[in-house]
């Protein structure tokens, strides 16, 4: 038995995949909260309105979510996405085949 083998016949296994994926998320949302936090010290250090913190929530929003792509191609490129997929394919297979 492989050690992802062991791993998957763990009844728990499931939990801490659920578990990872929560903190992802979690991460994910966090830092798209950030800019939005620190909206009051913005408006008090640099004075602006609350049209202009519109905005700028609107601006950080849209370079995040183009941005978003571009990550992905990266991630792409160096093979980390593709790491992730082969080994999960693999992880599928071997648990398949036994």
């Amino acid at each position: 038995m492989t050690s992802v083998t062991a791993l998957a016949a763990r009844p728990n296994y499931k939990w801490w995949v659920v578990a990872m994926l929560w903190l992802i998320s979690f991460f994910n949302y966090a830092d798209r909260q950030a800019i939005f936090s620190v909206f009051p010290l913005l408006e008090r250090e640099m004075n602006l309105t609350p049209v202009q913190l519109g905005l700028l929530g609107s601006a950080f929003a849209w370079v995040y979510g183009l941005g978003a792509p571009f990550a992905a191609g990266v991630l792409l490129l160096t093979g980390i996405v593709f790491f992730v997929t082969h080994d999960s394919a693999r992880m599928r297979a071997e648990l398949s085949a036994s």
